[in-house]
């Protein structure tokens, strides 16, 4: 990080007082406008699941398709042992955001009767699941010789996916 700012460690600790602040603020700026855009969307959508979850799921694979989310990810699944704070900061700030819009628009498609009734945050671990699993995936395995053709998720892909999930919440 000091590299691309154009900085010494030392000097970055003049804005930052921990790895930890330095990482929010990473986040921050990496990762929040996307969520942003993600909730804009959701929120001005006012028309059936089946159509919005896709849309959500194409952005968000989109927003993981920069190699640069996905590098943050294997870190922190990596060094959630050893900097659990790093981990905290991650889970509030980007993974609990996701989680939770996405439960709220499944219990919203659930009361309309657009989702089979259930744990509606259960639902969204199982749309975002497999998301999850292609970055890492590709974080881990195309280093180790294995194709980025293998296991991409896109645009396409997030859409067929979350039709796959959408399928099961239906019953």
């Amino acid at each position: 990080m000091k590299r691309r700012a154009g900085v010494s460690k030392g000097a970055l600790y003049l804005y930052f007082e921990t790895k930890e602040d330095l990482f929010r603020a990473a986040i921050r700026g990496a990762v929040t406008p996307n969520l942003e855009g993600i909730r804009a969307v959701a929120e001005a959508f006012d028309g059936p699941f089946a159509q919005l979850a896709p849309m959500i799921l194409a952005r968000a694979a989109y927003a993981m398709s920069d190699g640069r989310l996905g590098a943050v990810v294997k870190m922190v699944v990596g060094e959630s042992r050893n900097f659990p704070d790093l981990a905290r900061i991650w889970h509030d700030d980007v993974v609990a955001f996701m989680l939770d819009l996405m439960t709220g628009l499944i219990a919203r498609a659930q009361t309309r009767g657009e989702v089979a009734p259930g744990d509606a945050r259960l639902y969204a671990f199982s749309l975002a699941g497999p998301m999850v699993m292609a970055v890492l995936y590709r974080e881990v395995f195309v280093d180790a010789g294995e194709t980025a053709e293998t296991h991409h998720v896109g645009g396409k892909d997030s859409g067929e996916l979350a039709r796959l999930g959408h399928r099961g919440m239906c019953g």
